[in-house]
């Protein structure tokens, strides 16, 4: 092990192997154990190299102190800031070719036995103590993983980490009969979930009304208007297309197909513009749960997509599984196997493969921002046994509203009495095994998009708590078009069964760091009045037990709740000033 905890294998090589070209790469997944025992040596020397915080005044924030960007977005700020220190080389991914060669000679590393073997690695050779004479030849899989390998990291279930996780069913079998007992599941699901949320809307609309006009219902303060910008008539119209706005001030969606490991065509979009060149450091915008990547185009000028473009990134905005109907190479909508997903699937197959496609593209470490459930599918993705190579490919992790901690609301109703129905037959019987609550995605196809949006707010406002003091009034509607996007009722069935009763999605037992080396500084902010997801056991947990997260910039949000961060009316000043602050200190790192 040499030269900050990479391993050089040309140095060693044998005579017989002088004839190849000379590799030089950092270990992956299997040697991650060795990066991590040579990091813990240097724990005293790494931990002089964070910067001491101090407090952001009236916004709650800590940040680098010697750190200098405005408001509105300011000057650049110098490489210097790197988080990392000035001997912690970062160095290229190996390629597929690297990956599967033959190298042979002298190595060390740390360790046992088992730390040397896992799924589809083999070696051949002698070892005495922490070294490892002879020759090593990585391979993965066979013929059809190596096919699968050329479109960028292989995930390999070898039961390994912390995650909170249920098995969801295989669905085998659904052909001719079954799938006739399917449909009418299926349609006795329909029926029972759409007159409860019938119920629901009944209920929600008179209380949205009398929380507005009952002298006795607490509202959050208001924050800073801007009264010219709020009373101003921009032109928008109410548009189910995402790209309407893009192209109303000024720029265009470029659409790019992203196939999973697991088969999912995503669409990802790039966002372009005839006066900004594609020069800048790329930066992937990941939406949360019931949405998609329209929520970060729907807030005028003040969208966090136009703010980065405005500033010189090249600005992607990602998309999960079954948005947009995406398909699956094998497998048709109407099977249950296309719906049989949840936070794991998000994390090890749609985010790796869409910051591998960007990271391919590009040529450059990826600057992720994520909100809400994008947040905790990457949290999960960085894990010890999941894909912690993938934080080489990534200069930063921005978590928006992280999910990883659950707020209140699961506690009330009617996500209550949701927690009722978790035995997997029951939930199946009401919610299907397709979409969940397919009413709601037939509401949004087939009403104009003015009226599901107003229809919309109170709904939500009833269940989850949103309030809309930091909104433009005008505005609501149209952010709400974009939510309600369907999801799986599998997805929601992991948080009812799951998360709700652990209250994170990691093993808080376990004594063990979640989190390897490799994770890229992370970044957190979150609303001090939000109810869906609780940031500050997060903050707590990654400064008590993770001693390899470099924490470099943390934001408590006063007055914020869950979308504010994305939609509010100050997000430029509160939220992506911080955002920026935090790309550029880690994009030269």
């Amino acid at each position: 092990m040499a030269d900050g905890g990479y391993i050089d294998y040309a140095k060693h090589a044998s005579q017989a192997s002088q004839d190849s070209s000379r590799l030089e790469y950092l270990a992956d997944s299997n040697h991650l154990d060795q990066e991590a025992a040579s990091t813990r040596s240097r724990s005293s020397a790494a931990s002089s190299d964070r910067r001491p915080r101090e407090k952001r005044g009236t916004a709650g924030a800590s940040k680098l102190s010697r750190s200098s960007v405005a408001s509105d977005g300011g000057s650049d700020v110098s490489s210097a800031l790197s988080p990392y220190p000035e001997d912690k080389k970062v160095r290229p991914p190996p390629t597929v070719s690297d990956r599967s060669s033959v190298m042979s000679g002298t190595g060390t590393g740390t360790g046992t036995q088992s730390e040397y073997t896992g799924t589809g690695t083999s070696f051949t050779g002698t070892r005495t103590g922490t070294s490892f004479t002879g020759a090593s030849r990585r391979t993965f899989g066979g013929p059809e993983e190596a096919e699968r390998r050329e479109r960028g990291l292989q995930y390999v279930d070898n039961g390994v980490n912390f995650l909170n996780d249920h098995d969801p069913p295989t669905y085998d079998g659904y052909n001719g009969f079954w799938r006739i007992i399917l449909e009418m599941k299926q349609a006795l699901s329909f029926l029972i979930t759409a007159q409860s949320f019938a119920v629901m809307a009944f209920i929600a609309y008179p209380a949205y009304i009398t929380s507005l006009l009952s002298p006795y219902h607490v509202r959050p303060p208001y924050g800073k208007r801007d009264k010219s910008w709020e009373n101003r008539i921009p032109g928008e119209r109410f548009s189910a297309r995402a790209e309407y706005y893009a192209e109303f001030w000024g720029y265009n969606y470029e659409y790019h197909d992203v196939e999973t490991e697991d088969g999912f065509i995503l669409k990802v979009v790039r966002l372009t513009s005839k006066k900004h060149r594609r020069t800048g450091h790329p930066v992937l915008l990941q939406h949360g749960i019931l949405s998609n990547g329209a929520t970060f185009v729907v807030n005028e000028e003040r969208s966090l997509a136009f703010w980065l473009m405005e500033r010189g990134y090249d600005v992607w905005l990602g998309n999960i599984r079954t948005n947009y109907k995406m398909p699956h190479k094998n497998i048709p909508r109407w099977h249950p196997k296309y719906w049989a997903w949840a936070v794991k699937e998000i994390g090890i197959y749609d985010c790796t493969a869409t910051v591998e496609y960007i990271y391919q593209r590009t040529r450059s470490k990826v600057a992720y921002v994520g909100h809400s459930q994008g947040t905790g599918s990457m949290f999960l993705a960085l894990s010890k046994g999941m894909r912690p190579e993938l934080g080489r490919k990534m200069s930063c992790f921005c978590a928006l509203g992280p999910s990883v901690y659950v707020g209140p609301v699961l506690q009330t109703f009617p996500f209550s009495l949701m927690r009722k129905f978790t035995n997997r037959q029951v939930w199946s019987l009401i919610f299907g095994v397709r979409e969940f609550i397919p009413i709601i995605g037939l509401l949004q196809e087939y009403l104009p998009s003015w009226l599901f949006g107003h229809l919309a707010f109170p709904v939500f406002y009833f269940l989850f708590g949103f309030h809309d003091h930091n909104w433009v009034p005008r505005q609501i509607p149209k952010f709400f078009r974009t939510v309600g996007v369907p999801n799986p009722s599998e997805l929601l069935y992991f948080y009812m069964a799951n998360q709700s009763y652990t209250g994170c999605i990691f093993d808080q037992q376990s004594p063990e760091p979640w989190f390897p080396p490799t994770i890229p500084p992370v970044a957190i902010w979150w609303g001090d009045i939000d109810t869906l997801v609780s940031g500050k056991p997060l903050l707590d947990r990654i400064k008590a037990s993770e001693p390899d997260v470099n924490l470099v910039y943390e934001c408590m949000l006063p007055n914020y709740e869950h979308l504010d961060m994305l939609w509010s009316v100050n997000a430029p000043q509160d939220c992506y000033a911080g955002i920026r602050e935090v790309i550029e200190m880690t994009r030269y790192s």
